[in-house]
């Protein structure tokens, strides 16, 4: 019999060196697989485990559009509505989809305004030292600063100072005069200089008089306006509170009122949205009928007949005895809905505030849905339940898995170290065996 080459343990072996009769090589794989045996049905368990893990984050996968339809329909606003002015040039306006649809009159009597201050000197060399210790008080509204000015600073240095302070003001040149400005417009905003003992804004920038005043030359204002005959203030021509919804940009004061028209939108965006979400829930649908239909992994499953519940759920929605059906979608008898496009278009164009609240709104379709799915597919929902179950049996089995194989290795080498002695045995004993026959040779020759 031939020598064998077998790898054992990581390391290849060699048997029947001495030529035994017997199959060493087959003798140590016939304990080895007697071996490996021993976790064969951790192995099937694993492999299982591994299925059904993978069926569940599938499933998961697959319902993922659906539940994010819900969502997004719950957090849907609609199209911006559109807004007609009776004149331009005095006012615009921009009406989100939450604004009051009507008709307002505006005016527009002054313009907010930012404080602006110029200075009298002609400064010959803005990067000349200014060569004075000095400090002036600087007052925004209720807040003031005091500025430090040191000789080896020049005007430029002291504007670039100011400006990267964060006062609320910003300083600049125009050729040789220095300018003050607040940053923010109305009479909260105004600006107080108070000079130091050098008299630096006033004897070197030129920005206070004489008589310490400043030398305004735009003083700050606050907008002055009306919306349906009330006057209303504001520090920015920018008015967001003024009409709900509706964000007012001042321009040019008026002489006679403005007209506002805010009309519904045509809502294209959201009766697609509605139609999308059909598609989805009908492809939904044919989905579930691949996980839990007949002879399917998931048939009659937990979570499979959770879905197909809350899913159902969707035909008998009610708010204010409004159903799907006043939009005109049914519920056929295989679960899908059907939308007559004509219906639905019709019943946004007549009562769009209505329809929102019915399909987008806090008690509305979307967001009864986004709680009907989430017991089943939410972070914390019994699919994501099931996964992290099957990944700690899975953990579990592997620690099983690598006990046994710990194990093995431990015995494969007691196996390999046991039939390797009785290679040697068996090899010693065939030597001794070979010298009979040599003396026994010779003597029948001597005779």
């Amino acid at each position: 019999m031939t020598a064998t080459v077998t790898s054992m343990g990581g390391n290849n072996q060699i048997w029947n060196l001495g030529n035994n009769m017997i199959n060493t090589a087959d003798l140590v794989n016939l304990e080895m697989q007697a071996l490996e045996t021993r976790k064969s049905p951790m192995t099937t368990r694993k492999q299982n485990i591994t299925n059904e893990k993978s069926i569940y984050e599938g499933f998961k996968k697959d319902f993922s559009k659906l539940v994010q339809t819900f969502k997004d329909m719950s957090s849907f606003k609609g199209t911006d509505k559109p807004t007609t002015l009776s004149q331009t040039g005095f006012v615009s306006a921009a009406a989100s989809a939450d604004a009051i649809s009507g008709t307002f009159s505006l005016t527009v009597d002054k313009l907010a305004e930012r404080h602006q201050i110029s200075g009298t000197k002609n400064v010959a060399d803005l990067d000349a030292d200014l060569g004075v210790s000095d400090q002036f008080t600087l007052t925004v509204g209720t807040k003031s600063y005091s500025i430090p000015v040191t000789p080896d600073m020049s005007v430029r240095d002291l504007i670039n100072n100011v400006n990267n302070g964060n006062y609320g003001v910003s300083m600049y040149t125009v050729g040789s005069r220095v300018f003050m400005a607040a940053s923010e417009s109305g009479t909260a905003n105004t600006i107080s200089l108070t000079d130091g003992a050098s008299n630096t804004l006033r004897d070197t920038l030129g920005l206070l008089a004489a008589d310490g005043t400043v030398n305004t030359m735009t003083a700050a204002q606050d907008a002055a306006y009306t919306v349906n005959g009330v006057p209303l203030t504001s520090s920015s021509n920018t008015v967001e509170n003024a009409i709900s919804g509706v964000t007012l940009n001042l321009q040019q004061t008026t002489t006679s009122p403005v007209r506002l028209d805010v009309s519904n939108s045509t809502d294209a965006a959201a009766t697609k949205m509605v139609q999308d979400m059909v598609s989805t829930f009908n492809d939904a649908v044919g989905i579930l009928s691949n996980y839990a239909g007949e002879g399917s992994y998931m048939q009659a499953s937990t979570a499979a007949l959770s879905t197909g519940r809350a899913m159902s759920q969707i035909a008998s929605f009610e708010l204010n005895g409004q159903r799907l059906s006043t939009f005109g979608i049914q519920t056929d008898k295989t679960g899908n809905l059907t939308v007559d496009s004509a219906k639905l278009a019709a019943a946004f164009k007549q009562n769009p505030d209505a329809a929102k609240q019915f399909f987008f709104g806090a008690s509305g379709l979307s967001s009864y849905m986004n709680k009907q799915m989430d017991p089943v597919f939410g972070d914390t929902g019994m699919v994501s339940g099931r996964v992290q179950s099957l990944d700690g049996e899975l953990k579990k089995v592997n620690d099983q898995i690598d006990k046994i194989d710990a194990s093995n290795k431990d015995k494969q080498a007691a196996i390999i170290d046991k039939y390797s002695k009785y290679e040697q045995q068996m090899s010693a004993l065939n030597v001794q065996l070979s010298y009979l026959k040599a003396i026994t040779n010779q003597k029948s020759s001597d005779e």
